[in-house]
């Protein structure tokens, strides 16, 4: 019998094409799968990419509306080098209402304001004397001086023609 070899080689040759072609079909899948995932976190970023800016141009317009609401705001509080007007206004308010106005106690936290946009107190402590009616005046326009102050620890003595009114007030300081 006769064999013949060249159906060997054909069949090596068909086993060694089967496996190359299948060594090229997982390389190939393998960079499909590769740019595949590449291409999703790509689609990620550019959407979210998108979304920051939808956000930023939203927070851009509450910005641009609330300018006027921080500008108020920023005026209620007094700056360092304003802590002597704000005390000389608390003593007009004696002349224009006929009382009394004398300021005994005055301490601020300003020495922790160390950069521009800290906040800090001005504590006075007030004693107001007159009639009943321009004590109640003065504490009303010192109740609503243009400035984020707080009132607290009223006391009133007095009798029908003189009455003592002391108060704390704590203002913002800047």
């Amino acid at each position: 019998m006769k064999a013949n070899h060249k159906h060997y080689t054909l069949i090596l040759f068909s086993i060694i094409t089967l496996l190359v072609t299948s060594i090229g079909y997982f390389v190939l899948y393998r960079m499909i799968m590769f740019e595949s995932d590449k291409s999703e976190k790509a689609s990620i970023i550019i959407a979210t990419d998108d979304q920051r800016k939808l956000l930023e141009q939203e927070l851009e317009k509450i910005h641009q509306s609330s300018k006027e609401e921080r500008a108020y705001v920023s005026g209620l509080i007094i700056d360092k080098d304003e802590i002597v007007t704000f005390i000389e206004e608390i003593e007009e308010i004696g002349i224009d209402t006929e009382t009394d106005i004398s300021i005994s106690t005055i301490d601020s936290n300003d020495t922790s304001i160390k950069k521009d946009g800290d906040i800090g107190y001005l504590r006075s402590h007030i004693v107001v004397k007159g009639s009943w009616q321009n004590t109640m005046r003065a504490l009303l326009l010192i109740e609503n001086m243009p400035y984020g102050i707080v009132v607290n620890n009223i006391r009133l003595e007095g009798r029908e023609d003189r009455w003592d009114m002391s108060l704390d007030v704590k203002a913002l300081i800047k």
